[in-house]
C-alpha cells in the first residue's frame, strides 16, 4: 500500500491551483495502481480542496464544511457528493478490507479515477480566470 502525498495548500491558493493539485492526486493514484500497488489516504486527508475549504467552527452548529469549494459550487452538495469520489472511496475501502479483490477491481478503480479527473478538469475549466 502506498500513501498519497499531499502538497500543503494555503487558504490563499487559488481554486485553480487547488483543483490542479486535486487532479494530480488522482493521476498519482492511477500511477500507483498501474504500478501494481494500491493507494491509501485517498480521502479528504489528501485533498487540496478539503485543506482549503473543509473547516469547522468551535460551535458544531456553525459547520462551514465545503462552503466556497468549487466542487460544492458545481454540485450544490458537501463532501463531494454527486461526484465519482464516493465510488472511489467505497471501492478503496473494499480493497483495503480484502486485498484479494484488487486485481479484479483494478480496471474499475482506474476508470473511476478517470471520471473524477474529467469532472475536476471540467470544474477547473469552468472557473472564471
Amino acid at each position: 500500500m502506498q500513501e498519497i502525498k499531499l502538497v500543503k495548500v494555503s487558504t490563499e491558493s487559488t481554486d485553480r491551483e487547488a483543483l490542479g493539485q486535486a487532479i494530480e492526486k488522482y493521476r498519482n493514484m492511477k500511477n500507483i495502481v498501474d504500478g501494481g500497488d494500491f493507494p491509501i489516504n485517498t480521502g479528504e486527508e489528501s485533498c487540496s480542496l478539503c485543506q482549503k475549504y473543509n473547516h469547522y467552527e468551535a460551535d458544531p452548529n456553525k459547520c462551514l464544511r465545503c462552503i466556497g469549494c468549487p466542487i460544492h459550487r458545481a454540485t450544490g452538495r458537501v463532501k463531494c457528493e454527486g461526484t465519482p469520489f464516493h465510488d472511489i472511496h467505497f471501492l478503496s475501502l473494499a480493497i483495503l478490507k480484502d486485498p484479494s479483490v484488487f486485481e479484479t477491481e483494478k480496471n474499475h478503480f482506474m476508470a473511476l479515477c478517470d471520471k473524477e479527473i474529467k469532472f475536476l478538469e471540467e470544474t477547473k475549466n469552468s472557473l472564471k480566470t
